[in-house]
């Protein structure tokens, strides 16, 4: 599917793209002929690129994995308040 950068506001298929606004890139099902002058294609990425890409996502899940082991850790070591007393309550 191709895809383009909007460098100007522009309007396609009844939606606003804008680059400051939330639609920043337009992915179409067919290429344009002729792209708009508010467009600029965007380049498919190559496989190793992808690869490239996915390695760092991997490796960058196992450093938050850890990280949230030892947050976990951490966390479980504080306490906020007293631990219950042995002694029995009466209530009335």
């Amino acid at each position: 599917m191709p895809r383009y950068q909007v460098l100007k506001p522009g309007f396609y298929d009844g939606k606003m793209y804008d680059p400051e606004g939330k639609r920043k890139t337009l992915t179409t099902d067919k290429a344009f002929k002729k792209c708009p002058s508010w467009l600029k294609p965007i380049k498919d990425e190559s496989a190793a690129q992808r690869k490239k890409r996915e390695a760092d996502e991997v490796k960058q899940a196992e450093v938050d994995a850890e990280k949230a082991a030892e947050d976990k850790k951490d966390i479980d070591a504080v306490t906020f308040t007293q631990p219950p007393s042995t002694a029995q309550v009466e209530t009335l």
